[in-house]
């Protein structure tokens, strides 16, 4: 239909739309007349003038903003180049939350050490220290300057980068331990593509990637997302992606 009306503009005559389709319609795509004499109608009816007015369109646009709404995309690069999305996917008292679209390019295990005597949780990990120490220093200072600490589970730690809960992109915990009536599912993770991440933004290749849970029962187990935005887990020695959470003022 879009080659349709083309067509109609190149058209030279002067003619209206419905009378270019009936033209069409004997002439050249007998196949499409049922259709056709509905759009043909629709003109008449004038409920349409032209094919530009059927199509929806939905535009992303770039502009310069002081607050952020749900959905909002921003677009950066880290300091060694690395491009990163990240999309606002929670409105708090404190300002927006925002998931990066895909994983960094770099794995990384939950611990990269024998725990020893510590008690295995996100709090201890080498994960959340990574995340805090060498991936927050490859952050631009213009997201730096506006991120706000985040409180870590139950305790007095606020960290400016963290991973999502099982809960966040699930809405429930199929695998990890229990979380607060009080968390919710972050907006658009009811769907499944939006789940999924690639191991990078240009690599194409989909990965698997950390959440803060610890498997129900199996300590050296953390929840984790499949590369088909499944809930899963792995052991803590493991490599796997992430997408970093961040709160923006």
């Amino acid at each position: 239909m879009k080659d349709l009306y083309s067509k109609y503009i190149a058209h030279k005559k002067e003619q209206t739309f419905a009378e270019y389709f009936k033209n069409f319609k004997n002439k050249e795509n007998p196949l499409g007349r049922v259709y056709l004499e509905r759009l043909e109608d629709t003109v008449k009816r004038g409920i349409v003038t032209d094919w530009r007015k059927i199509m929806k369109v939905k535009r992303t646009i770039e502009t310069e903003v002081e607050s952020f709404e749900l959905g909002d995309v921003i677009t950066f690069k880290l300091k060694d180049d690395e491009k990163v999305q990240a999309k606002a996917v929670q409105k708090t008292d404190e300002g927006m939350l925002f998931l990066t679209v895909d994983c960094l390019k770099d794995k990384y295990q939950m611990f990269k050490y024998k725990v020893g005597a510590m008690e295995i949780n996100y709090f201890n990990s080498d994960l959340r220290h990574a995340l805090n120490g060498e991936i927050l220093d490859r952050f631009p200072e213009e997201i730096r300057s506006r991120m706000v600490g985040m409180r870590i589970g139950n305790t007095d730690t606020f960290d400016l980068l963290r991973i999502p809960t099982e809960k966040e992109i699930f809405g429930e915990n199929p695998w990890g331990m229990k979380e607060s009536d009080t968390v919710e599912q972050f907006k658009g993770m009811k769907n499944c593509r939006n789940r999924i991440a690639y191991q990078g933004s240009k690599t194409g290749t989909w990965e698997w990637y950390w959440l803060q849970n610890r498997v129900e029962g199996i300590a050296s187990y953390f929840t984790s997302v499949t590369a088909t935005g499944n809930a899963n887990h792995n052991s803590v020695s493991d490599s796997c992606g992430i997408r970093p959470v961040f709160l923006l003022s």
